[in-house]
């Protein structure tokens, strides 16, 4: 949600790692909070796609694609959440994050106070 640059952010990763270790929310509600903190008040379906296509492909996405995935949003076809839960899933499956080496080496990161 945060972008590659944000992924060596300690304190960024620490606070994220508490939200999942101690609030009680489940990761679509994390989502909807990650969505939330990034794009505040300038969250729209349009925002949310360009969010998520920036985070996973180089350069910008098609007009004809952009209408598409918003269109499909304002329609309810599925919702800003669904749609980056799904997103954070292809990222998983093309592994783009090495997920095994991950939790042999683990990752770095200030705790929560």
């Amino acid at each position: 949600m945060l972008g590659a640059e944000s992924a060596a952010d300690m304190t960024l990763l620490g606070i994220g790692i508490d939200i999942f270790d101690n609030a009680g929310l489940s990761y679509a509600q994390v989502t909807d909070v990650a969505l939330d903190v990034v794009l505040q008040s300038g969250r729209s379906n349009e925002t949310v796609v360009n969010l998520i296509w920036d985070n996973l492909v180089v350069g910008p996405i098609p007009q004809d694609l952009l209408n598409q995935l918003t269109g499909d949003l304002a329609r309810g076809a599925f919702s800003q959440v669904e749609l980056a839960v799904v997103a954070s899933e292809l990222v998983q499956e093309l592994g783009v994050v090495d997920l095994d080496q991950l939790t042999l080496v683990g990752v770095e990161y200030t705790p929560v106070a």
